[in-house]
């Protein structure tokens, strides 16, 4: 059985990971495989110009940091549904509003 949480205590520890991890968390994704993918005219030009400015080394590193970046959302979205659930279920007006402040705080 989970501890029980409080819903301050659950974005303190979100917060904590995400200020250690400055960002980036390391899901264990070290092989890599190559794989054919479809994505809009939209999105290619976007990955083309951070290659063109050197926030991306390739294509295909944009394109798995963006899939990891997925990764880690779903996975902290689980984690929360999971702290939630333990804490009580899901949240009030009144917690999301003061969860919505302390995001915007930061």
């Amino acid at each position: 059985m989970m501890p029980h949480y409080r819903f301050g205590d659950t974005l303190r520890v979100l917060a904590k990971c995400y200020e250690q991890s400055e960002g980036r968390c390391d899901l264990g994704m070290r092989s890599r495989s190559r794989v054919t993918v479809t994505i809009p005219d939209e999105v290619l030009e976007v990955a083309r110009r951070a290659v063109e400015s050197g926030s991306a080394t390739s294509l295909s590193a944009w394109v798995a940091e963006a899939a990891e970046a997925k990764t880690r959302r779903e996975s902290l979205g689980q984690v929360l549904d999971d702290l939630l659930a333990a804490s009580g279920g899901p949240l009030s007006e009144e917690e999301t509003s003061r969860a919505r402040a302390q995001l915007q705080a930061h």
